[in-house]
């Protein structure tokens, strides 16, 4: 069945890692929606994803409309500042000082408790930078790229 004086729109979606928000709803005629697509990425390796998003009519007379997504996923980016946080409140204060050179440790917290447990593996490491000319172009910064979906600690390693 299908009704005469509008149009009722599936979603299609077709992919686990596409979503649309509404996935139904009823357009009457010279009427727009927005619709909100979304991605979720968990589970995947970083790279590029392709789907479909089709929007269908119950009209059987109507045509279908495909609408190509495609996500690159490089992965998110975590960075800061290290600086030494006298009162410990977070949050860099100006009679705070940055700390240049150094090493920043990535620690994947594999059980999620916001705390390094033994075997939960340091996923990367850098140093801070000393100077604005680095390629991070600010004193005390550390940034890491293309990270993985999941929860990680920071970890600030003491001179040894």
């Amino acid at each position: 069945s299908y009704l005469e004086d509008n149009l009722a729109i599936d979603f299609a979606v077709g992919t686990q890692w596409l979503n649309a928000t509404p996935q139904a709803g009823t357009l009457f005629p010279s009427e727009q929606r927005e619709v909100t697509v979304g991605f979720a990425p968990q589970g995947l390796p970083l790279g590029t994803y392709r789907g479909t998003l089709r929007f269908m009519a119950e009209n059987p007379s109507t045509a279908s409309v495909a609408v190509p997504v495609t996500f690159d996923f490089s992965g998110a980016r975590i960075g800061g500042i290290a600086f030494r946080d006298g009162n410990r409140n977070g949050e860099r204060d100006a009679s705070e000082s940055i700390l240049n050179g150094i090493e920043v440790e990535l620690i994947e917290d594999t059980n999620a408790n916001g705390q390094r447990d033994p075997g939960e593996p340091v996923v990367g490491t850098q140093t801070t930078s000393q100077s604005g000319t680095s390629t991070t172009a600010q004193p005390g910064r550390y940034r890491f790229i293309g990270v993985d979906p999941g929860t990680y600690l920071v970890r600030y390693v003491a001179n040894r």
